[in-house]
């Protein structure tokens, strides 16, 4: 939070912290924005897209990002995050009883 001696000295302030935000932190989502007390105060405009396919979904993301930054906006996000790698285990129960392990056996294995 920045306290400034006018109103007046906001908006120029808000350019200059973003801009140095985005070249000083390139990998961070940062976004400058004027303190609003009460209801509001969010992102001026934003797009919501569902559906049950996560791949056409970020990429409609991607495209709508391209399209607000193309016309000026700033500090263009998602919410999608950075895809990761997640491992699923599948576990032969039977295998496991006979080798006699348990479910916290093979939990704790996997976890080290």
């Amino acid at each position: 939070m920045v306290d400034t001696n006018s109103w007046q000295e906001i908006a120029g302030l808000q350019k200059t912290i973003q801009s140095h935000l985005d070249q000083t932190y390139p990998a961070a989502v940062s976004k400058v924005w004027k303190f609003v007390l009460g209801p509001g105060g969010g992102s001026l405009i934003e797009a919501r897209f569902t559906g049950p396919d996560p791949v056409v979904l970020r990429n409609l993301s991607e495209q709508t990002k391209a399209l607000f930054t193309q016309a000026g906006a700033i500090s263009v996000k998602d919410d999608w995050q950075r895809q990761v790698q997640v491992l699923r285990p599948r576990i032969n129960q039977a295998n496991a009883r006979r080798a006699e392990l348990t479910q916290a056996d093979i939990t704790k294995a996997i976890a080290q």
